[in-house]
């Protein structure tokens, strides 16, 4: 291969990854993102394990089956989302529903479904990644 080819392919491949890594991958601020915590989602989720707010606990939510956080009732659109397309909490899933909730369900539910989180949207993608860090150490 020549010279160029290489550099070519190696540019392709490093923007490939660039494109397919989420922003939020880098590391956020876990001081920053407990702070935002408690003034978007403390008055509505617990960081306690098994405690229950008007949302469920953010305790160890990364890793969680979508709808099985203990002592919660969800949501008809929540529900509709978890068994249309059941999935396991990771950061890239949390990053999106946050930022905007109502469009992440309907997309998950593969119809239109509402949010009770409709009114909380996190558009900063440095304030979710925040968040995200300080949710990861809850364990």
């Amino acid at each position: 291969m020549t010279r160029s080819i290489k550099g070519l392919i190696a540019s392709a491949a490093i923007a490939g990854f660039m494109i397919a890594s989420p922003a939020f991958a880098a590391d956020g601020d876990v001081a920053k993102g407990e702070k935002a915590y408690k003034t978007k989602c403390k008055s509505c989720h617990s960081i306690k394990a098994n405690v229950k707010r008007v949302g469920p606990s953010l305790f160890a939510i990364f890793g969680r089956k979508c709808g099985t956080a203990a002592k919660t009732r969800f949501s008809k659109g929540y529900k509709a989302a978890c068994e249309a397309k059941p999935f396991a909490w990771d950061e890239a899933l949390v990053n999106e529903y946050i930022e905007a909730p109502a469009k992440f369900m309907t997309k998950m539910a593969g119809k239109k479904v509402s949010s009770p989180m409709r009114a909380v949207k996190i558009k900063k993608e440095k304030r979710r990644a925040n968040i995200i860090a300080f949710l990861k150490t809850l364990k």
